[in-house]
C-alpha cells in the first residue's frame, strides 16, 4: 500500500509540474501575440534590440508588422541575410530580441527618414550594432568584400556572357554619363604598370583583324567626331618621349614594309632596268634598293636624269 501511495505522490507532483510548464509556455504565447499585435502595419522606421549585449539593429518597412515577421522566419530558419543578427540570433535565443517602432512615417520619405536614425544610432559601428550598410539607399557603399568572397565572386562570374538584351540595357544606362576628374585619376593609377597576357593581346588583335577593311565600319558623323578630336588633341612633351621609348628598338616585318610603302602617298611607280637588260615594274624603290645593295639617293638621281645609271641600274618613272 505504502508503494502505490509513494507512486501516486509522484505522478501527482509530475502532473503539477508538466501544468505549470504549460501554463508558462501559454503566458509566453500570449505575450508575444501581444507584441506582434502591438505592431502597427504601416511603414516607419524601427530598430531591433538584443537585451543581453544591447546592440541594434536598425530598419525601414512599409509595413513594420510584416516585416517583423520576415526578421523571426529567416532568423529561426538559420537564413536571415544579415550574418552578425543570425549568429546574436543563434547564441542568445529569440527571447533576447526586442522589436521597437522609432517612428512612423509616409512611404515616400522612408529612405530619408531611416538615414536620419542611421547616423543618428549608428548602428553600422559593430561596436554599437548589426547594420552593415552606411547608406539606406545605395546598401553596398561602404561594404568591402573580404579576399575570399572577391575571389567566389570572379569564379562565380567567370564564363558568364551577357544577353544582348542586358548590354542595351547596361549601353543605355550609361550613355551621356560623363566621369568626375577624380573617377578618370582612379582609373588611369589602377591601369599604370598593368601588362596584358599574350592571351589577351591575341583575342584583342583577332576581334580587330580586318576591321579598317570592312566598308561602313563608322558612320559619317562619327568619323567626323573622330576628325574634330583628333585635330585638337596636342601630345605632351612626356607623352612623346614615352612613345618614343616604345619605339625604340622596334623593327618592321620584310611584310609591313611592303604594305607601308604600297599604302604610302608619296610612293610612285617605276620601272628598273637591270644590268642584264631585264625591266622590273615596282612600287617606289627603297625596297628594291635595300634588296640589291644600291643607294636610293643614286637611283632617285637616275630617275630624274642627274645621273645615266647606278651600279649599271637604269630607272624611270612611269607617269
Amino acid at each position: 500500500m505504502m508503494f502505490l501511495e509513494y507512486n501516486r505522490d509522484i505522478q501527482m507532483q509530475t502532473n503539477v509540474s508538466a501544468l505549470n510548464t504549460y501554463a508558462r509556455s501559454n503566458q509566453c504565447k500570449d505575450k508575444l501575440q501581444m507584441a506582434n499585435l502591438s505592431i502597427p502595419r504601416t511603414s516607419g522606421i524601427y530598430k531591433i534590440t538584443c537585451t543581453a549585449n544591447g546592440k541594434i539593429y536598425v530598419g525601414s518597412a512599409t509595413n513594420l508588422h510584416k516585416r517583423w515577421m520576415q526578421h523571426k522566419i529567416d532568423l529561426r530558419g538559420q537564413y536571415h541575410a544579415n550574418s552578425f543578427l543570425q549568429h546574436t540570433f543563434n547564441k542568445y535565443g529569440e527571447n533576447a530580441f526586442m522589436f521597437e517602432v522609432l517612428e512612423l512615417v509616409m512611404p515616400w520619405s522612408i529612405l530619408d527618414r531611416e538615414q536620419y536614425w542611421l547616423d543618428k544610432l549608428k548602428p553600422y559601428d559593430h561596436s554599437i550594432g548589426f547594420n552593415i550598410a552606411l547608406k539606406a539607399d545605395a546598401p553596398m557603399v561602404g561594404r568591402k568584400a573580404s579576399d575570399e568572397t572577391r575571389i567566389k565572386q570572379s569564379i562565380s562570374r567567370k564564363g558568364r556572357k551577357l544577353s544582348k538584351e542586358q548590354i542595351d540595357k547596361i549601353a543605355k544606362a550609361n550613355r551621356g554619363q560623363k566621369r568626375t576628374p577624380e573617377t578618370c585619376a582612379n582609373i588611369s593609377t589602377s591601369l599604370k604598370g598593368r601588362k596584358m597576357s599574350d592571351a589577351s593581346r591575341a583575342k584583342m588583335s583577332a576581334s580587330r583583324m580586318g576591321l579598317k577593311h570592312k566598308p561602313n565600319t563608322y558612320t559619317p558623323e562619327v568619323r567626323a567626331k573622330m576628325s574634330a578630336s583628333a585635330k585638337v588633341k596636342l601630345f605632351t612633351p612626356e607623352h612623346r618621349r614615352n612613345l618614343g621609348v616604345a619605339h625604340v628598338g622596334l623593327k618592321h616585318t620584310s611584310e609591313s614594309i611592303k604594305k607601308m610603302i604600297l599604302n604610302s602617298p608619296h610612293s610612285h611607280d617605276y620601272i628598273i632596268t637591270t644590268p642584264e637588260g631585264e625591266e622590273i615594274f615596282v612600287h617606289g624603290v627603297n625596297q628594291f634598293c635595300k634588296e640589291h645593295g644600291l643607294n636610293r639617293g643614286h637611283m632617285n638621281e637616275v630617275a630624274r636624269g642627274e645621273r645615266n645609271h647606278h651600279k649599271g641600274f637604269k630607272v624611270r618613272r612611269v607617269k
